[in-house]
């Protein structure tokens, strides 16, 4: 019986090893306090690149998800402001190289 439960124990202990996650992520370096939850903190890192600054006239139709910061958007997006919404949303980032939006 003794020798059943090690068997069983050693098959538990390999099994846990084998499905370990691994993160490739970074981790976070700077933290937000969440507006109206007192001492909870959230990830407010910044994504590389910039907000394309335009006033659009026509707002898009379309069910655009909110965010408050980088960190709730792609990798390759931007949590920016557009002037026909009243929250912001995540859009593809521009980068700026010598004052010319690439």
């Amino acid at each position: 019986m003794q020798r059943l439960s090690l068997l069983v124990l050693a098959a538990c202990l390999s099994l846990a090893m084998t499905t370990s996650i691994r993160t490739t992520e970074k981790p976070c370096e700077n933290y937000c306090e969440i507006e109206g939850q007192n001492n909870q903190y959230e990830c407010c890192d910044r994504n590389p690149g910039r907000c394309l600054d335009i006033q659009a006239t026509i707002c898009p139709h379309l069910h655009l998800e909110s965010c408050r910061y980088d960190t709730h958007c792609e990798k390759h997006e931007k949590c920016c402001k557009l002037t026909c919404l009243p929250f912001k949303v995540c859009r593809r980032a521009v980068e700026v190289w010598r004052g010319i939006v690439a």
